[in-house]
């Protein structure tokens, strides 16, 4: 195909018109800047203080429960000896 073909075929060429981007293209011109689309690289997101403070709380509940058990477990051995002295 030359240019000739071009030129009949394309009514931008032929009036001396830069092309229109395409889709993609379109769509990036009027984007927000990256500084206000969030970034995956590490920038600041609210979920993830979150997540942490769940994840942090759960551990907590966790020590908690398992101090209640070792509480639990000592009296048992207490209640265990003190009927097997006396």
């Amino acid at each position: 195909m030359t240019q000739g073909w071009r030129e009949d075929k394309c009514p931008s060429v032929r009036a001396g018109k830069k092309p229109r981007a395409g889709g993609a293209e379109r769509g990036r011109a009027h984007a927000p800047p990256l500084s206000l689309r969030g970034r995956s690289d590490g920038g600041f997101c609210l979920f993830r203080p979150v997540i942490c403070l769940l994840l942090m709380m759960l551990l907590f509940l966790l020590l908690l429960l398992l101090l209640l058990l070792l509480l639990l477990l000592l009296l048992l051995l207490l209640l265990l000896l003190f009927f097997f002295f006396l």
